[in-house]
Order: structure tokens, then C-alpha cells, then sequence
């Protein structure tokens, strides 16, 4: 089994101290280029269970302070796949990135 997964970076200055100092970059869903990429309202209107459980379990109230903490949700986007050059159009920034790879054992 693989244990490696990767990001595609922009070439700047972010993704070499990202590199050089052990952290990932969490960037919010809302600054995304593709809705899809991480459409978390989709994910809860397309979960069943878990509507079903915000409608008959929470008030207004906590539903209003959900909704909250959700607008404050990072992401960290991986693959597990190394992208070809060809395949890497269809990631934002793709031509104009660097693939990193991660063990995600260590992540």
C-alpha cells in the first residue's frame, strides 16, 4: 500500500516556507476557484442523516452558531495521485505549480 499523497503548489515564497518549516497551509472553501473543491453546504444538504439531524435536533438558535463555525473551516487540499503534466491543467494553478509529495503516515 502507498502511503504517499500530494498537493500541487503555486511557486511563491508560501509554498518554499511550507517546504523549509513544518506546516500545511488550511485555506477557507469560500476563496476556492472551484465550488466543487470543497463544497461543504453541499455536504450537508446532500447528507441525509446528518440534515435530518441538525432539522429535528437543534434549535434555530444552534443551528444559527453551526452555520457559524462552519464559515470558519479551513481545508487542506491533497490527490493521491501524482498528476501528470496533462492531468495538472485541471487543478487551479496547475501549470504553474510544483507537485510536493507527504508520507501521510507522518502527516
Amino acid at each position: 500500500m502507498y502511503t504517499s499523497i500530494y498537493r500541487l503548489r503555486q511557486i511563491n515564497d508560501n509554498t518554499i516556507n511550507e517546504i523549509t518549516t513544518p506546516y500545511l497551509w488550511f485555506s477557507k472553501p469560500s476563496g476556492f476557484n472551484d465550488i466543487q473543491d470543497s463544497n461543504i453546504q453541499a455536504f450537508f444538504d446532500n447528507c441525509d442523516i446528518l440534515r435530518e439531524m441538525i432539522e429535528k435536533r437543534m434549535t434555530e438558535d444552534g443551528k444559527a452558531i453551526l452555520y457559524l463555525y462552519i464559515k470558519h473551516i479551513a481545508v487542506c487540499c491533497f490527490t493521491d495521485f501524482l498528476p501528470t503534466k496533462k492531468q495538472r491543467r485541471y487543478f487551479p494553478n496547475g501549470r504553474k505549480s510544483i507537485c510536493v509529495e507527504y508520507d501521510k503516515d507522518l502527516l
